[in-house]
């Protein structure tokens, strides 16, 4: 065994390689873990974590190894940080272009077990490592996102955590972002509407006309963004769409205006002369969680069959169910609208809309 070592660690070491059935391995690690309450002991890890040093006669490579892994899983979990912070040093300064792998992957593998401990501690430690780059920053980022799957997470953790995730988001490979966007829509709804809104609402007009026209946006997905944002809706005022997300304004038709219950009851709070709402008839609810995806890349997430942007709707089938969750739909007016006319709307309603759902519609001066 490593000379190096107390007295106490090596007896523990000298007890795991005895073991002869799991139940006995898992005591003697037990007490080799216990030695960890006391600082004096700090050193024995620091050694046992930073070497690929062992004594093949007495324990084979596979199970100091593994005795590395418990202990980096077990240490993550409830050591001080600055125990932590001591560990994390001394493995990045072992670890160089002639590091083993396996102590290469110690070292990564600790380095992702404190981040996805979620505890506010932990926050610091990753921002430590983030800035270290390659597999250390990889590993960070991957324990962040994995702390999301802790059943308490704290508060402090969890706003730090989404703030993280964000940045990194702007770097990851596509493939990787929707389990970003999953982990922060956990730390921070806040921050995931954010991001799944994609490009921000547009400049507003300069307001010097009465009266505007009101069309759908479609952002950088194009017809595809409009079917999947708005729908379509025929001259019968019937409409398509997909679900369970329904912007609180849409335009899926040249002259028409949807917006939502929620929506509604804003507009009508603000006193607006000549509004008129009529209950919207939905006739197919596809379900496709296209609000999950991220509006900020070019493409769309999947295309739908032949590649047809109505395919989105046409190629799936209704979901009834999906009714209750999406709520009312109206249609907007205001003091009427002939069907062969834009959706046209006085200075103070556009404003009102361009407000509440800005990123979704376009506003041009009539």
């Amino acid at each position: 065994m490593n000379p190096s070592l107390t007295t106490e660690a090596q007896a523990s070491l000298e007890a795991l390689a005895a073991a002869r059935n799991r139940k006995q391995g898992l005591e003697a690690l037990e007490g080799l873990l216990q030695l960890a309450l006391d600082p004096e002991h700090w050193t024995d890890f620091e050694i046992l974590l930073a070497t690929d040093d062992y004594d093949e006669r007495r324990v084979s490579k596979r199970l100091y190894w593994r005795l590395k892994t418990h202990l980096v899983e077990s240490l993550a979990q409830w050591a001080p940080m600055e125990m932590i912070d001591r560990l994390f040093e001394q493995l990045l300064a072992s670890v160089t272009d002639d590091t083993p792998d396996e102590l290469r992957s110690t070292f990564h593998h600790f380095t992702e077990a404190v981040c996805r401990q979620a505890r506010p501690e932990a926050i610091q430690f990753a921002r430590t490592a983030l800035e270290h780059g390659g597999r250390v920053r990889e590993r960070a980022i991957k324990g962040v996102r994995m702390a999301s799957y802790v059943e308490e997470i704290d508060p402090a953790f969890a706003a730090a955590a989404a703030e993280i995730l964000a940045e990194a988001m702007t770097t990851a490979p596509s493939d990787e972002k929707q389990s970003m966007l999953g982990a922060i829509h956990v730390f921070s709804l806040e921050t995931w509407l954010g991001l799944i809104g994609g490009a921000q609402p547009a400049e507003p007009p300069d307001w010097e006309e009465d009266r505007y026209v009101i069309r759908g946006a479609s952002g950088q997905w194009g017809d595809y963004g409009s079917i999947l944002f708005h729908g379509m809706m025929d001259r019968q005022g019937q409409l398509e769409r997909t679900g369970p997300y329904v912007p609180p304004v849409t335009a899926p038709g040249y002259n028409t205006i949807v917006v939502t219950e929620s929506c509604r009851r804003k507009l009508e709070s603000r006193g607006i002369d000549g509004l008129v709402f009529v209950p919207v008839v939905l006739t197919k609810l596809v379900l496709i969680k296209w609000h999950e995806w991220d509006r900020a890349y070019p493409q769309p997430k999947r295309y739908p069959p032949q590649g047809e942007p109505e395919n989105y709707i046409l190629g799936r089938k209704d979901r009834p169910a999906l009714r209750d969750k999406v709520g009312r739909l109206w249609r907007l007016t205001q003091n009427g609208v002939a069907d062969d006319e834009p959706a046209l709307v006085s200075r103070e309603l556009a404003q009102a809309l361009f407000e509440i759902a800005g990123e979704w519609i376009t506003i041009e001066p009539n």
